[in-house]
């Protein structure tokens, strides 16, 4: 029960719970390449209603994530999602949702360059769905 909670509150609000968040975003570019690898270009969309910063996208004007599946290592805890929930992901954001939530669990994202923060990397993604509500999460780090 404690995780549908979570859940609902963090799709339905989009702030800060238990080392996750998602953001309204307008999908600018989506393009994949290779073995499951893929570009994702979002541009964050204000929602007025809260002071919250997303500690990712928070900043950006424009938001670029460069990822692929890769497993964890032999030396790193916790879980990610399957291949398969990420292909998943993968199919949904080629339909070009709108709107598109786009969020983060744990560690979600990887910034790529110190001196560029709105380009990171992920690992893996999910779609997430409570009462109708999607949101894709990216998981960088297992948890």
């Amino acid at each position: 029960m404690k995780i549908i909670t979570l859940l609902v509150l963090l799709i339905t609000h989009g702030v800060v719970i238990a080392g996750g968040s998602f953001e309204n975003v307008e999908l600018l570019q989506f393009t994949t390449y290779g073995e499951n690898r893929y570009l994702l270009v979002v541009k964050p969309m204000a929602d007025g209603k809260s002071n919250y910063k997303d500690p990712y996208m928070g900043n950006c004007k424009i938001f670029s994530v460069v990822g692929g599946y890769r497993e964890l290592g032999i030396f790193e805890g916790g879980n990610i999602p399957s291949i398969n929930e990420y292909l998943k992901a993968i199919e949904y954001l080629r339909t070009n949702p709108k709107p598109l939530r786009l969020g983060w669990m744990g560690g979600g994202f990887k910034v790529l360059n110190p001196n560029n923060p709105c380009v990171v990397t992920s690992r893996s993604l999910k779609i997430i769905e409570e009462q109708g509500v999607k949101a894709v999460v990216s998981w960088f780090n297992g948890t």
